[in-house]
């Protein structure tokens, strides 16, 4: 087995987590297939994830969108509850 074959492939959609707090402005991409399962039937909707993430600023509501490639941000705030 090759060391590239052992490598995990890039998720096909990344779910791209905003802070709602206008002051704040957190971001993380997360693979949704990790949190959610291999079916997209399973991942959120874009209304329903925004209100499922917790930002470090202490923000509850945040907006939420799938996209084809991770955004340049720092990656870190916002994390998964409830």
């Amino acid at each position: 087995m090759s060391a590239a074959s052992s490598v995990a492939p890039a998720p096909a959609a990344y779910l791209v987590v905003r802070c709602f707090n206008a002051r704040c402005g957190a971001s993380a991409s997360f693979d949704p297939q990790t949190l959610f399962g291999p079916r997209r039937t399973q991942w959120p909707s874009e209304a329903a994830a925004g209100r499922r993430f917790r930002c470090r600023c202490g923000a509850r509501e945040a907006h939420a969108s799938y996209a084809a490639h991770p955004p340049q941000g720092d990656g870190e705030g916002l994390y998964l509850f409830g």
